[in-house]
């Protein structure tokens, strides 16, 4: 979303780095509007979802770590029986 957010970097101290920045995968994604955002989230609060999500494009991006976790999920499962 569109926002003030990567300006108030500034304040950051010296070497340190924030996860907005001009290189890497942020540098080509697709940015919105508030007003935009602001009508998914109305809309999934509406429907009563539990997640609404903004970008599905960023799906790879996500998949693997939640795949992780599932399956440290089951690893871990057999110890709690």
């Amino acid at each position: 979303m569109r926002s003030n957010i990567k300006p108030s970097l500034r304040s950051m101290h010296q070497g340190e780095r924030g996860g907005l920045f001009d290189d890497g995968p942020v540098a080509s994604m697709r940015w919105m509007e508030p007003i935009e955002c602001g009508r998914l989230v109305d809309d999934g609060i509406r429907a009563n979802d539990l997640y609404v999500i903004t970008h599905p494009e960023l799906w790879p991006m996500v998949q693997p770590r939640l795949e992780r976790t599932g399956t440290a999920f089951t690893a871990s499962a057999p110890a709690y029986h």
